[in-house]
């Protein structure tokens, strides 16, 4: 997780990398995959439903993190249907991690209640595609950059916009990212109910080693889905800075 004071390589292209929690996974497991983005130097974003988070909380401790893990609550099975009942799940699983600040919603259902989650101290929230009922942002994002702020203190990242690239135009991203400022998203999804908890593992940690590979031979820079909001503000000062000097 990023820190205001950290200086970032502002021409370099940046991804994300999230991984959703298996429920067949133990505490042992986990705790082993995310040493594991540890020890690559790689933060990953960790999707987990309410039910997992008490032991994803266990794992992670177990770690010994300096800097606490990105997770993300999913939001996206018995969906809060009123703000009150958005507070209750907020604070009940904040009392377990409290340093949540980003959720997961997936599904075609719009977004409610944005003004409690930014009440409740949501900060970023990602959902699977941008409907259409708002079309206006009030904080623009950089290029290529699938997000938009529809209320103030709140960002929303579309986690498959960008998915539908060819392999041809990933790998082009990958070799020349200077060319590239945007953000590119790699997730690790359970293909269904009836995969493995061993081919999950596995495509974890083949985008494990793609993912240092990157940052270690390109000008990719990975963030989590906390980081968000850091690294845009960093983006809109340093474009309102240059806005000024041009102006000058």
């Amino acid at each position: 997780m990023l820190g205001m004071g950290d200086n970032m390589d502002r021409t370099a292209a940046m991804a994300l990398l999230t991984c959703s929690i298996p429920p067949s996974i133990t505490e042992d497991e986990l705790a082993a995959w995310m040493a594991r983005s540890q020890a690559s130097n790689i933060p990953v974003t960790w999707i987990v439903r309410a039910q997992m988070l008490p032991l994803t909380a266990q794992a992670a401790k177990r770690t010994g993190f300096e800097t606490p893990p990105s997770l993300a609550l999913d939001l996206s099975q018995n969906k809060p249907n009123s703000r009150q009942q958005l507070r209750c799940v907020i604070n009940k699983n904040r009392s377990v991690w409290p340093f949540l600040e980003s959720v997961v919603l997936y599904g075609s259902d719009s977004i409610r209640h944005r003004d409690t989650l930014v009440e409740e101290g949501i900060k970023t929230i990602a959902v699977d595609y941008f409907d259409d009922t708002h079309q206006v942002t009030r904080r623009p994002a950089p290029p290529g950059w699938p997000c938009r702020s529809i209320l103030w203190g709140l960002w929303e990242l579309a986690l498959h916009s960008n998915n539908h690239h060819s392999f041809l135009g990933t790998l082009h991203r990958c070799m020349h990212p200077s060319l590239h400022k945007g953000l590119l998203i790699r997730c690790v999804d359970s293909a269904g109910q009836r995969e493995s908890l061993l081919s999950i593992r596995k495509r974890y940690d083949k985008n494990l080693r793609w993912a240092h590979r990157q940052s270690q031979n390109s000008k990719i820079t990975f963030i989590s889905l906390c980081d968000l909001p850091i690294v845009l503000q960093q983006s809109s000062s340093s474009a309102l800075k240059g806005s000024i000097l041009r102006a000058a």
